[in-house]
């Protein structure tokens, strides 16, 4: 008996239909990006991508191809990935499926949105001085110290205890983070919240803007 055919293999669809115009003819709408898959693209030599923690996602790297205009239910976003950046974002299982299509110019391409863009590469090459963070997503640095009691960001715990904290530097931070987070602020965060990805091989890794809580002060 002939097992049937995978629909998604490591988050790459094995089929999508066929867009009825080129994506240079194409518009996305809203907050919407194109984006297509270069990995072979970029210089990894001093930089890994870490595979997800998750099984059904997966991190990647893409150039964008058109943006929306950033307008949804009558309120306008900025628009944080610009067309030709290189882009690193994590695609979930679901969002390869549902998203992607094939065009007849660029072969697979997926139809994102802008928010899922973690960071861009000003230059082709997997390195921490290129990588940069955009939209609503904060760099950190993996300390091997462990646990910093006296963190300044207070970040919500996955349970109650201590064991599953590590402690993080700030290094940068998205344009649209409107937080009272600095560069060089240790944070206390759970290991589950903080996406692994290595740059000139050292540990760093990408947390969302929605999993910092506040700041103390008076330390």
């Amino acid at each position: 008996m002939t097992e049937p055919a995978q629909p998604c293999v490591n988050g790459v669809p094995t089929s999508a239909p066929v867009l009825p115009t080129s994506v240079s003819r194409l518009r996305p709408c809203g907050q919407r990006v194109v984006v297509k898959l270069v990995e072979d693209e970029v210089k990894t030599k001093n930089g890994v991508i870490v595979p997800s923690k998750r099984s059904e996602s997966f991190n990647r790297l893409g150039r964008v191809l058109a943006v929306g205009n950033g307008w949804f239910q009558g309120k306008h976003s900025p628009m944080y990935a610009r067309v030709g950046d290189i882009c690193f974002f994590q695609l979930e299982q679901h969002q390869a499926i549902n998203t992607a299509y094939m065009d007849k110019e660029h072969g697979l391409v997926f139809f994102l949105h802008d928010l899922d863009m973690i960071a861009r590469l000003t230059e082709p090459s997997f390195d921490l001085e290129y990588f940069q963070v955009i939209g609503l997503w904060i760099l950190v640095k993996v300390e091997t110290r462990g646990l910093y009691p006296g963190s300044r960001i207070i970040v919500p715990q996955i349970e109650n205890t201590t064991a599953d904290l590590q402690t993080y530097t700030v290094i940068q931070i998205g344009s649209g983070v409107k937080l009272d987070v600095k560069v060089g602020d240790e944070i206390s965060l759970a290991r589950t919240r903080c996406n692994p990805i290595y740059l000139n091989r050292e540990l760093y890794g990408w947390i969302e803007e929605k999993f910092i809580y506040g700041a103390m002060t008076n330390l």
